[in-house]
């Protein structure tokens, strides 16, 4: 039978709410450090398990919080030693996932393994109506190794789950969690065993390739550009920001901005720049001063606004501007 470990309804999502999640995670699963960030008022967050037999598998869902994150660190796993895999699967909203060196973004219809013996750091990422939902699956090491030998190699990596074996393995464990009860313990056990064997099997022998990256990021570098866009006349605009807004990592968004544009500052300023261009050479700006347009694209400072400008273009903000409405000297 579900049992709810952790429900939450309301406003005041504080310090205190947090420390009790975190207490709740921790005796179901392992020690993590969490952090939310919400822009809404109104939170709910609940956690809740099942099982299948001998095996857990839980159910996370909030709203309301834009940002969730966890981080497993040495020290947990030095005083809270904890030899499982969580197998990952997000039914809405995206999910996070940095292990051994690698990090991807997990969609709905993907899957992913999580070691709990090696650090790591995920993230929880409502969608667009500002909902999450995943499933999680528990296996002992000692079960999936037996299986899947090199499964360490294949942690923090997204695969496809939407379609062949690995879709049957995951709409097996997701309907386990609710229908598990409706059955006998040996037949939930059964099939749960039964999905885990697929999905080794599946990795093993290369049957689902790795999540498609490219057709996701070419989606989140047009997300960020868009971002940049709305948002490049903010001063105070951040990586951090655009992360947040693009439902991914600010590692994420800085590794797609470096293969485009070299790196964050470099294309804020660029475009900055060309904004600013564009506005000291069109003839309804004629009664705005230098300065102003400066500030209004994003530059904290007029002179090392005039320094950038010329640099990039060779002369001054003055000199273009002359030249292009016909001022002169």
């Amino acid at each position: 039978m579900a049992e709810i470990i952790y429900e939450f309804s309301g406003h005041n999502f504080g310090r205190r709410e947090v420390s009790a999640f975190k207490e709740c995670i921790s005796r179901d699963y392992c020690n993590l450090d969490f952090n939310f960030e919400h822009e809404t008022d109104d939170v709910r967050l609940s956690h809740v398990n099942a099982n299948a037999g001998k095996f857990h598998l839980s159910w996370h869902q909030r709203s309301g919080h834009t940002l969730a994150a966890a981080k497993r660190s040495r020290r947990h796993i030095r005083t809270n030693a904890r030899a499982c895999y969580a197998i990952q699967m997000p039914i809405r909203g995206s999910i996070f996932v940095a292990q051994h060196g690698r990090d991807e973004t997990i969609q709905p219809g993907y899957l992913s393994l999580l070691s709990a013996d090696v650090p790591f750091h995920t993230q929880t990422f409502t969608d667009a109506q500002q909902q999450h939902e995943s499933c999680f699956a528990y296996v002992p090491v000692h079960v999936l190794e037996a299986l899947l030998p090199d499964a360490q190699r294949h942690c923090g990596i997204a695969f496809p789950a939407d379609r062949g074996a690995l879709r049957m393995a995951r709409d097996t464990l997701i309907g386990l969690f609710d229908d598990a009860e409706e059955m006998s313990p040996a037949l939930a056990d059964l099939l749960f065993s039964t999905a885990i064997e697929t999905i080794a099997k599946s990795l093993s022998t290369g049957d689902n390739t790795p999540y498609p990256s490219c057709e996701f990021d070419d989606e989140i570098k047009q997300r960020i550009r868009d971002c940049i866009e709305l948002h490049v006349s903010d001063p105070n605009f951040s990586v951090e920001r655009i992360a947040k807004a693009c439902g991914v990592s600010a590692e994420r968004v800085l590794c797609l901005l470096k293969e485009e544009h070299g790196n964050f500052r470099a294309l804020v300023r660029e475009q900055r720049l060309q904004r600013a261009f564009a506005e000291l050479t069109d003839p309804r700006q004629v009664g705005r001063s230098i300065s102003e347009i400066a500030f209004s694209v994003g530059f904290k400072c007029s002179a090392h606004f005039s320094n950038t400008f010329r640099k990039a273009f060779g002369r001054t903000p003055s000199e273009v501007r002359a030249a292009a409405l016909g001022l002169g000297p």
